[in-house]
């Protein structure tokens, strides 16, 4: 990520460090997220910055689209208020996949992007357009795969029953309800919560995952 960084409004702006700070985040540094700083004179800070695409809250969803954005060519500056995670870090680390994955294949289980499409359509009515619901899907496989890349990890084991989470070293799994009849007689079912390899609610692991990859990203 050539020109990204998660803002650091910690130096005094009287100072020299606070000078260099802000000449490195228009050329693409990374600096640590601190508290919210108190100045006396707002106008001695300078709080502009320029890039092609601002990215507002470092969670899951941010630190993707950071890094596609990045990796597209393009300057990027991702702002975050506190901590960064969000609901993310703090979530079950479940990715909703599916039309075939690796883990449902090896799990026993045929899914199609269409049947995954028809499930969805049902549970989102018009909400979502058909190009955007069948690009999705058509493309889901390809999200593991990517998240793979960065180093998430998932697996195949399935538990025995239906859960609203799964228990320690269950990693896929009927998040939504696919099995249900009344969906499944338009959509042949198959489990498509993939839940990242962690202990306990895993989302904190996925976030971590993505976030080092940005950090990275931003330092090459």
């Amino acid at each position: 990520m050539t020109n990204a960084f998660v803002p650091d409004p910690a130096s005094d702006p009287a100072s020299e460090s606070a000078s260099e700070s802000a000449s490195e985040s228009t050329c693409g540094g990374v600096n640590a997220v601190s508290p919210p700083l108190v100045v006396a004179d707002p106008g001695a800070y300078g709080w502009d910055a320029r890039c092609d695409v601002a990215v507002i809250g470092f969670g899951a969803a941010g630190a993707c689209a950071a890094l596609e954005a990045a990796r597209g060519g393009l300057g990027v500056i991702v702002a975050e208020r506190f901590e960064g995670g969000g609901a993310s870090a703090r979530s079950g680390g479940v990715v909703y996949a599916g039309g075939g994955t690796p883990y449902q294949q090896a799990a026993g289980y045929r899914d199609t992007p269409e049947a995954m499409a028809a499930y969805l359509r049902q549970e989102v009515g018009d909400a979502v357009g058909h190009a955007t619901l069948q690009a999705f899907c058509a493309r889901s496989t390809g999200m593991i795969a990517w998240l793979e890349q960065l180093g998430a990890r998932f697996a195949a084991t399935v538990p025995p029953r239906k859960t609203s989470y799964p228990a320690q070293d269950y990693y896929l799994y009927y998040s939504g309800n696919e099995a249900v009849a009344d969906y499944a007689r338009h959509a042949e079912p198959a489990p498509r919560g993939h839940r990242c390899k962690g202990r306990g609610m895993s989302g904190h692991v996925l976030y971590g995952v993505l976030r080092r990859a940005v950090l990275a990203q931003a330092g090459t």
